[in-house]
């Protein structure tokens, strides 16, 4: 599978500490972080700490590149047995070796389990669209489901998960596609239209399990 997700998320007009999120969920909300270059959703208010970058626990093989071993931004929250994290990695001081280490971030990740699947997945839209890659694994040791987005933008690795547990009992949890697929680089601009097409485009896989783009790549 080869295909391209694009995704529109919300977009806003000012850089506010938390805003209101668009899908059903009214406890969805987006957090800015100016100094990750970064604005996310979260189910609930996440946890920020630091740490240092590794392979998912049950991965076959630690990397031989650049990425393992460096100091991370991790920001973390859990809900409904699904614990959905974002890892923030500077490699601006290696960044002749970033296209090893973005491709070693889903690498790593397949290492993990029984692959389900590996996309691209484009977020953002427009002149400002950034591209990733979305790989699904059913993790080694009756662990769940994991669905691992890695992006890469103005020198940082960003490392999108969510990890489906098995007492959550819906390894094809929407919420948790909804969590890596929704991301912003680019905050700058007047939010009214993309909130409309994000909106309209979320409800559109939550009816049909699809995103109205990859349905016309088919």
């Amino acid at each position: 599978m080869n295909r391209v997700a694009k995704v529109f998320p919300c977009l806003v007009g000012a850089c506010l500490i938390a805003v209101p999120a668009l899908a059903a969920e009214a406890d969805w909300q987006e957090y800015i972080y100016e100094d990750l270059g970064v604005a996310k959703e979260f189910p609930l208010e996440p946890v920020r700490s630091t740490g240092v970058y590794a392979a998912p626990e049950t991965s076959r093989d630690e990397a031989r590149i650049a990425g393992p071993g460096r100091p991370t931004v991790l920001l973390q929250t859990e809900l409904d047995h699904v614990v959905y994290r974002m890892e923030v990695v500077d490699i601006s001081d290696d960044l002749a070796n970033s296209a090893n280490i973005f491709s070693e971030c889903a690498y790593l990740v397949e290492q993990a389990g029984i692959t389900e699947s590996n996309v691209h997945l484009g977020v953002g839209g427009g002149s400002g669209e950034i591209y990733g890659r979305l790989a699904t694994v059913d993790l080694y040791q009756e662990k769940g489901r994991l669905l691992s987005a890695c992006f890469f933008n103005t020198g940082n690795l960003y490392r999108i998960e969510a990890h489906i547990l098995p007492e959550h009992g819906d390894l094809g949890s929407p919420d948790a596609f909804r969590f890596v697929s929704t991301v912003r680089f680019d905050w700058s601009e007047d939010g009214e239209e993309s909130e409309a097409e994000a909106l309209a485009a979320y409800q559109y896989f939550l009816e049909h399990g699809v995103y109205p783009d990859e349905e016309e790549d088919n």
